[in-house]
């Protein structure tokens, strides 16, 4: 159950964070569909898929001006 709780959290944590870095309102749908899933399963390929997720939009937006 501990191990659970600390997943949730983590992936509340990353959920901020990919919804700060996307401008486009289908990066934040996505993402919110993440956090649902992910709250159902809370599996740690749920995580890894949604931390690589956050990698992408915050590389793809970090040459944007």
């Amino acid at each position: 159950m501990i191990w659970l709780e600390k997943q949730n959290f983590r992936l509340l944590l990353l959920y901020i964070k990919v919804s700060n870095h996307s401008l486009e309102k289908d990066n934040i749908i996505f993402s919110e569909w993440f956090l649902i899933l992910s709250s159902i399963f809370s599996s740690p390929v749920v995580f890894y898929f949604l931390q690589n997720r956050s990698k992408r939009i915050k590389s793809k937006g970090e040459g944007d001006v």
